[in-house]
């Protein structure tokens, strides 16, 4: 199971981005934290969903910035929770590599979303530079 949990509409729209990539995305679910709504509104809808889990499922939670209100949540439930892990830094690539590895073992298919977000995170027009420089010489 996936809870993707940000700030404001960012949880729906970097899901309909990523069906867009990878089509229908099964057991995910999007938490958007509006500015009306208090803590305890949040930590409700996040418990309503934890309870849709089959037993044993490993919780998976990306969330937008750490320690930001969705990261925090999340972390205020890992005493009670098992099998649960927290990301943090959503983009786009780390949650379609995420679902890609859909069968992968859970440490190598976190390690392996972490590692394509990350790979992403780039100065565009100076790797370009740096491309066309090197194919020059």
């Amino acid at each position: 199971m996936l809870i993707v949990m940000t700030h404001g509409d960012f949880a729906k729209g970097i899901m309909t981005s990523a069906r867009m990539i990878v089509g229908e995305m099964r057991d995910t679910y999007t938490i958007g934290i509006q500015p009306e709504m208090s803590l305890e509104m949040v930590q409700e809808e996040f418990r309503k969903l934890v309870k849709n889990r089959k037993e044993g499922e490993h919780l998976y939670v990306m969330v937008d910035v750490m320690f930001g209100t969705p990261c925090n949540v999340a972390l205020s439930f890992a005493s009670e929770l098992e099998n649960y892990t927290i990301m943090s830094g959503l983009n786009l690539a780390m949650l379609v590599q995420f679902e890609l590895d859909g069968m992968v073992p859970v440490e190598k298919r976190v390690e392996s979303a972490l590692a394509e977000g990350k790979s992403q995170i780039i100065d565009v027009i100076k790797a370009f530079r740096e491309q066309n420089q090197t194919n020059n010489e």
